[in-house]
């Protein structure tokens, strides 16, 4: 998914991925808590986010799976080293998800200071 991002006063941003049937679904690792760049106007922002199941079982909580992502907006222009970078992911093993319902993968983006972000474009790939 790509767009723009502009950042108010310093705060912090937090990418939370669930995978269920509600936005309260199964966490699949969130990011930690990032400082980002402030006072950012317009910026292009970029996030990545890989689902892999693992695994297909029989229904209920038993199909496994992990999940990796990265957001990257701009920083400062003419500022080096100043961009916005948060990873989030499972880390170490497979997460229990129940995927014979209907199901979806939910991005949590949480700022600690309202920004004004503006999704343009999105790409759904199935790589199997």
């Amino acid at each position: 998914m790509g767009g723009t991002v502009t950042t108010g006063a310093s705060g912090t941003l937090i990418i939370t991925p669930r995978y269920g049937t509600v936005i309260g679904g199964v966490a699949l690792g969130g990011s930690p808590t990032q400082t980002v760049v402030p006072s950012v106007t317009t910026a292009p922002f970029l996030f990545e986010y890989y689902l892999i199941i693992r695994s297909i079982g029989m229904p209920g909580a038993n199909s496994k799976a992990v999940g990796y992502g990265t957001w990257h907006s701009n920083g400062a222009i003419a500022t080096a080293a100043s961009e916005t970078s948060v990873h989030c992911g499972t880390v170490g093993a497979d997460i229990s998800i129940d995927t014979s319902i209907a199901s979806a993968l939910w991005i949590g983006v949480t700022f600690s200071v309202a920004p004004s972000v503006i999704p343009i474009w999105h790409v759904w790939e199935s790589l199997n």
